[in-house]
C-alpha cells in the first residue's frame, strides 16, 4: 500500500550549490558516518538536470553555484520538492514517474535538478523518495551570462535585465496544487502500469480518519548530513502507540484507511499498516488480531490473484448502493416530452455515423441515466455539443463536471457545457449553493477516472432530485484514482437497460490506417501505433536537430502550398525549439508577403515582433476575454495608441472559434507566436496535419 508525502521547501541563501551536491551524493555527501565509521550511502538511484541556460547545459552545478553567487540577498536561490515515490514501482518506473511529474510541474521554462534516493526504511523495506530542486526564474530564450541571469527583471527592456521570476512557484496555491498534481500523476502512472495501489494527497483529518500522521525527518540545515533525530523518532513512537490504542478501541478506523485509494487489499497490506501504527510486538499482535476479526473487514474470493484479499463493509455497502441506484436510474425517465424537430435538425446538420447517432439519441433522450463509452478521437465532444443543444431546447439546464480541472475546461470549450471539477460540484450540492431538480442534466466526462464513493454520491443526489446523469468515459482509460471501478459497474447496469452506447469509429484521422493506429494508442499498444507511421514514412530520423528542423519545415511548407485550406500545426518538446520553429515559419511567411508591417510588442516576459496576419497563442486564462491557456487566433490588425507614451498596443484578433477580440497588450501580455506549440500546450487542439520535431 503506497503512502503519501510531499513537502515544498524554500532554499536558503548560498546553499544551492551544496544542496545540489547533497542530492547528487557528490563529494563527502556520498558517505555517512555510522558507529564512528564512514561508509558509502549507496542510496542514489538516478539524478538528472534540465532546462538549463546554455552556459550551464553541460554542467548543472555551474548553474546552482551561480545562483549562490549572483542571486540577490533577499532572493531565493532554489525551491525544493521532496516527495515519496511508491514502493510498488521498480527503479525504471520510478525514474519515468519523476520525469513525468517534473514535466507536468515545471514544464520547459525552469531549470531543475532532481535525484532519487532509496535508503532502507525503519521497517526494513525500501524508502524511495525524490528531491527536486528548481529555480523560479524563467528561461525565456534571451541569452544572458550568469551575472545577468540572476539580476532583477526589467519589464520594459527584458534583454537588459535578469530572467523574470514566476511568483506562483513561491505561493501557497502552488503548494496546494503541486500536492494534488503529484497524487494525480502518480495514480495515473500506476494505473497505466497495471498497479492497483493509489496514493491520496488529502490528510487523515480531511478524510475523517482519526489517526495521527508520523513526523517526517527532513534534511538537516540543507547542506548537512541527513541523520535520524532522536526527538523525532520518540515523537513518532508515541504517535504510533496512540494510533494503536485508537485501533484497539475502533478497528473500523484501520479498515477505512486501507480502502481510501483501493477497493481491495491483501493480508500483507494489513500487516504493513499495523506495523506503522503500533509501537511494540505485543501491541502489533493485539491490533492485528482486532483488525482481522473486525466486522468491518470482509473476505473476498478472488480466483485471479494469489493470497487472501479483503475489502471494507463500508465500501461494499457503497458499491451495493451504487449499483442499486444505477439500476433504478437506468430504467427511469421514459416518456418525457422532447423537441423532435430540433433533434432532427441537429442530426441532419451534424452528419453523425451510426455510433454517434445512437449516442446522440441516448444523451439527448429522456433516460435518467445514460452511459457513453468511447476512446479519444471518436467524436465524444462533437456529440456532446449537439446533445447539449437538444437538451437546452427542451428547457433543461446542462451542467458538466470532471475529476480534473483541465478536462472540465476542455468540455466547456469543445461542447459548450458549463463545467467545473467534480469535487466542486459535489461540495456545492452538499453546501446548498448548487441545487438539482428534474430540469437538470449532469454530464460527467472521463467518468472512468471517478471512484465508487464520488459516483455513489453523485447518483444519490441526482436520484433524490430527479435529475438526469450522463456518464462519458473510455473503458480502456486509466482506472479510477479513488477506490473502486464505478464506471464499469454502472456501465453493466446501463447495458442491461439498453442505456449504454459505444463510439468506436475514430474521427480525428481521415486515413483508415491512422484510425487503426489511434485505436492502438487507446489500447496502450504504442509499438503498433508508431510502427504504422514508420512503415508509411511518417517517422524520419536525422543526425542533427538542425537537419530535422529544416526537413520538417520543408514538409510543412510543401503541404501548405499543395493544400492551402488545410490547418497545420508544428509540435516539439522544448520552448527553445518552439522559438526556432516559429522564427523560421515567420521568415517564410514574410518572404511570401503574407505578413504586414512588423511592430515590436512587449509580452509578459520578452519583446516579440508581431504583424497583421500573424498566428498567436494565448498563454494564460483570462475570463473577461474568455480565452484560455492554449487558445489560438490570427492577428487581423495592430492599432497604436494615440498617446505615444502608452505602454501597449491594441491587437485585433480573430480566434479560431470565429470570435473577435481587441487585446490591449498593456493589460494582457500572455501570448506568443502560434505556428509551433509544445506537445504539452497542444492538448485538445485538432488540426488537419501535425508535424512533430521529436528531440527527446
Amino acid at each position: 500500500m503506497s503512502t503519501y508525502h510531499l513537502s515544498v521547501k524554500a532554499g536558503r541563501k548560498a546553499a544551492a550549490g551544496e544542496h545540489a551536491k547533497y542530492i547528487a551524493r557528490e563529494d563527502h555527501y556520498a558517505y555517512i558516518s555510522r558507529d564512528g565509521k564512514f561508509e558509502e550511502r549507496g542510496d542514489l538511484k538516478m539524478t538528472e538536470s534540465g532546462n538549463m541556460p546554455a552556459w550551464a547545459a553541460h554542467d548543472a552545478s555551474i548553474f546552482w553555484q551561480a545562483a549562490d553567487t549572483y542571486e540577490r540577498a533577499n532572493g531565493r536561490p532554489y525551491t525544493e520538492i521532496e516527495v515519496s515515490v511508491p514502493r510498488e514501482l521498480n527503479d525504471e518506473q520510478r525514474v519515468a514517474l519523476v520525469r513525468e511529474f517534473v514535466e507536468h510541474t515545471l514544464g520547459e521554462r525552469h531549470a531543475y535538478t532532481w535525484a532519487i534516493h532509496n535508503p532502507a526504511a525503519s521497517d526494513g523495506l525500501e524508502q524511495p523518495h525524490a528531491h527536486i530542486m528548481f529555480t523560479e526564474r524563467v528561461n525565456d530564450g534571451i541569452a544572458r551570462d550568469p551575472a545577468q541571469y540572476f539580476r532583477r527583471w526589467n519589464a520594459n527592456e527584458p534583454e537588459k535585465g535578469g530572467a523574470g521570476k514566476d511568483r506562483y512557484l513561491s505561493s501557497r496555491q502552488f503548494v496546494r496544487d503541486v500536492r494534488e498534481e503529484w497524487a494525480v500523476t502518480a495514480n495515473h502512472f500506476m494505473a497505466r502500469e497495471g498497479i492497483e495501489s493509489r496514493i491520496d494527497h488529502r490528510s487523515y483529518r480531511t478524510l475523517g480518519i482519526e489517526l495521527e500522521p508520523s513526523v517526517k525527518v527532513g534534511v538537516a540545515r540543507y547542506a548537512g548530513e541527513r541523520g535520524v533525530m532522536a526527538s523525532v523518532l520518540e515523537e513518532n513512537r508515541q504517535r504510533a502507540y496512540r494510533n494503536g490504542q485508537r485501533l484497539l478501541i475502533n478497528p473500523a478506523i484501520g479498515v477505512a484507511a486501507l480502502t481510501v485509494n483501493q477497493s481491495t487489499f491483501s493480508r500483507r497490506d494489513v500487516e504493513q499498516f499495523v506495523f506503522r501504527n503500533t509501537d511494540s510486538d505485543e501491541q502489533f499482535r493485539q491490533v492485528y488480531a482486532r483488525l482481522m476479526n473486525s466486522k468491518e473487514l470482509l473476505t473476498l474470493r478472488d480466483f485471479g490473484r494469489e493470497g487472501e484479499w479483503f475489502t471494507s463493509a463500508d465500501l461494499r455497502a457503497i458499491e451495493v448502493r451504487l449499483v442499486e441506484r444505477a439500476r433504478i436510474m437506468s430504467r427511469a425517465g421514459e416518456g418525457a416530452a422532447s423537441d423532435t424537430a430540433v433533434r432532427e435538425t441537429l442530426r441532419a446538420t451534424r452528419h453523425f455515423d451510426a455510433g454517434q447517432d445512437a449516442a446522440f439519441a441516448a444523451l439527448a433522450g429522456s433516460g435518467q441515466l445514460v452511459v457513453v463509452n468511447g476512446a479519444a478521437g471518436t467524436g465524444k465532444s462533437y456529440v456532446l455539443a449537439a446533445a447539449r443543444e437538444a437538451l437546452e431546447a427542451d428547457g433543461l439546464r446542462v451542467m458538466g463536471a470532471a475529476l480534473q480541472g483541465k478536462t472540465a475546461e476542455d468540455m466547456q470549450r469543445d461542447a459548450g457545457i458549463t463545467s467545473r471539477t467534480l469535487h466542486s460540484l459535489l461540495s456545492g450540492i452538499e453546501r446548498g449553493t448548487i441545487t438539482l431538480d428534474a430540469k437538470t442534466v449532469l454530464v460527467i466526462d472521463e467518468a472512468g477516472m471517478v471512484g465508487s464513493r464520488q459516483t455513489e454520491k453523485l447518483l444519490g443526489h441526482a436520484l433524490a432530485a430527479g435529475a438526469r446523469v450522463r456518464l462519458v468515459g473510455d473503458a480502456w482509460q486509466l482506472h479510477a484514482v479513488d477506490a473502486g471501478d464505478a464506471f464499469r459497474a454502472v456501465s453493466r447496469e446501463a447495458a442491461a437497460a439498453n442505456r449504454l452506447e459505444s463510439l468506436t469509429e475514430i474521427k480525428r484521422q481521415n486515413e483508415a490506417w491512422q484510425r487503426d493506429a489511434t485505436l492502438a494508442l487507446a489500447r496502450h499498444d504504442v509499438q503498433a501505433a508508431v510502427s504504422a507511421y514508420a512503415e508509411r514514412g511518417g517517422v524520419q530520423l536525422y543526425s542533427t536537430v538542425a537537419d530535422a528542423r529544416e526537413q520538417l519545415i520543408a514538409q510543412w511548407q510543401n503541404d501548405r502550398r499543395t493544400n492551402p485550406g488545410k490547418t497545420q500545426l508544428l509540435l516539439t518538446h522544448t520552448n527553445d525549439e518552439r522559438y526556432a520553429l516559429n522564427a523560421r515559419v515567420r521568415e517564410l511567411r514574410r518572404s511570401a508577403g503574407e505578413l504586414g508591417a512588423e511592430q515590436i510588442v512587449r509580452t509578459e516576459d520578452r519583446q516579440i515582433a508581431i504583424a497583421a496576419g500573424e498566428r498567436i497563442m494565448f498563454l494564460q486564462n483570462e475570463y473577461v476575454m474568455q480565452v484560455k491557456n492554449g487558445t489560438l487566433g490570427t492577428v487581423e490588425g495592430i492599432e497604436s495608441p494615440a498617446d505615444r507614451k502608452a505602454a501597449g498596443v491594441l491587437l485585433h484578433v480573430r480566434l479560431d472559434d470565429a470570435r473577435r477580440l481587441a487585446v490591449d497588450t498593456a493589460q494582457y501580455g500572455h501570448f506568443d507566436h502560434g505556428y509551433a506549440l509544445t506537445v504539452h500546450k497542444s492538448q485538445g487542439v485538432t488540426v488537419d496535419r501535425a508535424y512533430v520535431l521529436a528531440t527527446k
